[in-house]
């Protein structure tokens, strides 16, 4: 059985980003990224698989550290 990381993904995500005091369209545009993408993520929208390629930049921009911040 896999692991859901939806629910934990949603939840670093945003509370990384209100952590940086950034909305999701400051948050979008350091990563590159389309905002919806963005608000996909963070809403759990069941079309919110997203791709490696949007992923990484959001995961880097935002300094989410997958070992440490999807196990707080």
């Amino acid at each position: 059985m896999m692991y859901d990381f939806s629910n934990a993904l949603a939840n670093v995500s945003r509370r990384t980003r209100e952590k940086l005091d950034l909305t999701q369209d400051q948050a979008a545009e350091m990563a590159n990224i389309d905002p919806s993408h963005v608000s996909k993520m963070e809403n759990l929208n069941r079309n919110a698989n997203p791709e490696l390629a949007t992923l990484y930049p959001y995961v880097r921009a935002l300094n989410i550290n997958p070992a440490g911040d999807f196990l707080s």
